[in-house]
């Protein structure tokens, strides 16, 4: 374990013990697990997730089977690519609490984010199988699941899980964020921008929605958009832990002409030629591999094109 984290090692010592369970007093100046919890969720809704971590951490000094506190603990060190330790203390929490699904839905998310999609689908239709009623944490449950449909590259069921968690959150604001920040995840940025841009009709004071939609706009080559939003959240919160340190740029090669299609349609503002500029930059140059196809598509289309004409 590395020296950032240390702190979660909150091993009881001999003859101090925990500080007692329930919703009493705690002897630092009256905060306690709830308090502790509701800080934690503050903070990971505002994307500062280390700060959220040590308080989910706090909060199991507390009451060391909260199940909240243990599955907040694994998605944050996810949300900070900690993924080894996620899997670590996801197990952990696993071990304690085998029952609980909110646990195992985090977990979920864990795997997804460690690269595997295939364990996390099927930790995901493990839950399911458990049955749908009895579903506890719903909202989280179809969140993790579409995060690793997205991650498995099924695009249409993750949404309609998304969308699933959205009406089982009454489209709160906040979970709808979440399921934008999952989308941005996925790389599906539009979708990301699409649902963000509502949520900005009501938390449009938080930085890191901004930090957001800054990065779904730029992996859309909507660079205007782009930095008007990294601005944005510079304005409001100019030291945020997920605010780059400069300004996002276009990805190299972005505007290069969609070659044959502007051949075909004999106008390279046309919409089908935009939509399929678009749909270049949001899913090939954002992929390494992408980027190489699109390199290759350089180089032979003007050769198709001069055979065409």
């Amino acid at each position: 374990m590395t020296d950032r984290f240390n702190w979660l090692e909150f091993e009881e010592e001999e003859g101090g013990g925990r500080p007692p369970s329930g919703a009493g007093r705690g002897p630092d100046g009256g905060k306690d697990e709830r308090w502790h919890l509701a800080e934690a969720e503050r903070a990971f809704t505002d994307g500062e997730f280390e700060p959220a971590l040590r308080n989910y951490s706090a909060a199991l000094k507390y009451k060391s089977d909260l199940e909240e506190a243990w599955a907040g603990q694994a998605r944050c060190m996810a949300m900070l690519d900690q993924t080894d330790l996620a899997m670590k203390w996801g197990q952990k929490g696993l071990d304690l609490l085998p029952t609980s699904r909110l646990m195992a839905s985090a977990m979920v998310t864990v795997l997804a984010r460690a690269g595997h999609p295939a364990a996390a689908l099927e930790l995901s239709d493990q839950i399911l199988a458990r049955g749908q009623d009895a579903l506890s944490h719903a909202p989280w449950f179809w969140l993790d699941r579409g995060g690793c449909l997205l991650a498995d590259s099924q695009e249409s069921s993750a949404v309609k899980c998304f969308e699933r968690a959205a009406e089982m959150a009454g489209n709160n604001p906040d979970w709808l964020q979440r399921i934008g920040h999952a989308y941005l995840e996925g790389n599906a940025p539009a979708r990301a921008l699409a649902v963000l841009d509502k949520v900005a009709e009501k938390r449009s004071e938080r930085a890191f929605l901004w930090i957001l939609t800054s990065r779904a706009a730029a992996r859309m080559n909507l660079m205007e958009r782009a930095i008007q939003d990294y601005e944005m959240a510079r304005a409001l919160d100019p030291i945020h832990p997920a605010l780059p340190k400069t300004p996002p740029r276009a990805a190299k090669g972005a505007n290069r002409p969609c070659w044959i299609a502007t051949l075909v349609f004999e106008d390279a503002t046309h919409p089908v030629v935009e939509r399929l500029r678009g749909w270049r930059n949001e899913v090939w140059l954002v992929t390494s591999m992408g980027r190489g196809a699109a390199a290759l598509y350089d180089i032979t289309a003007p050769l198709v094109c001069r055979l065409l004409t």
